[in-house]
Formats: C-alpha cells, sequence, structure tokens
C-alpha cells in the first residue's frame, strides 16, 4: 500500500516566495547593469545617437527582465506541479522539464552585442 495516495500535503509557498525574490532580484540586477552599461558608454564618450541607445538599451532591458521573470514563474510553477505528483503517488520520479526560452534569450544576447557594437564603434 502506498502512504502517498491519501496524503493531502499542502504546498509551502514561504520557500517559493523566497526563491522567487531572490532569483527575480538578481536577473534585473543583472539586466540593470548590462543597460547602465550601454547608457554609461554613450553618455561618457558623447556618442552623438545617445538618445537613441538609451531607449534601445532600456526597451532591451524591458523585454530581458520580463522574459527573466517569465522562466522563474514558469520553473517554479512546474516545480510544485512536480512535488505535488510525487505527493499524491502519480508522479514518475523524473525531474521537472525546464521551460527556460533559449531561443528569445540567445536573440537578446545578439542584440545587446549590436547595441555595444554600436556604442563603441560610432563614437
Amino acid at each position: 500500500m502506498n502512504p502517498f495516495i491519501a496524503n493531502a500535503e499542502i504546498w509551502d509557498p514561504s520557500q517559493t516566495e523566497f526563491d522567487f525574490i531572490l532569483r527575480g532580484s538578481a536577473g534585473i540586477a543583472v539586466a540593470c547593469a548590462l543597460v547602465g552599461l550601454i547608457v554609461f558608454l554613450a553618455r561618457h564618450w558623447e556618442h552623438r545617437h545617445t538618445a537613441q541607445l538609451t531607449l534601445a538599451a532600456l526597451f532591451w532591458g524591458l523585454i530581458a527582465v520580463a522574459t527573466i521573470l517569465y522562466a522563474i514563474v514558469t520553473q517554479l510553477a512546474l516545480s510544485k506541479e512536480n512535488y505535488l505528483e510525487m505527493m499524491s503517488g502519480y508522479g514518475d520520479g523524473r525531474p521537472p522539464e525546464t521551460a527556460v526560452p533559449w531561443f528569445i534569450w540567445i536573440s537578446l544576447g545578439a542584440a545587446y552585442l549590436v547595441l555595444l557594437n554600436w556604442t563603441v564603434l560610432e563614437r
């Protein structure tokens, strides 16, 4: 007899919230630092397209933060679902699938390199 079938475990959100806050804050900090680097270099070297670079960098940062938070929320939801399946006895023991938007992040990395190239080469 499986003791987990009739178990009514409740998902503890305190650890989930802390994990979300920690990962989300780290993602936002990294995105802000990368945006700040573009803005600082454009202003420091008195780039002739400083306003356009600042706007493009801020837009890039917003998209980066949104995709980071989306990936964190999705991963936490998949972990919760896997945990509840394991506790109910219907889980298969495999770790949850990752929900990382690799294509978007690779595209964002390429866009950042274009912004950095535009900032550095056209001063």
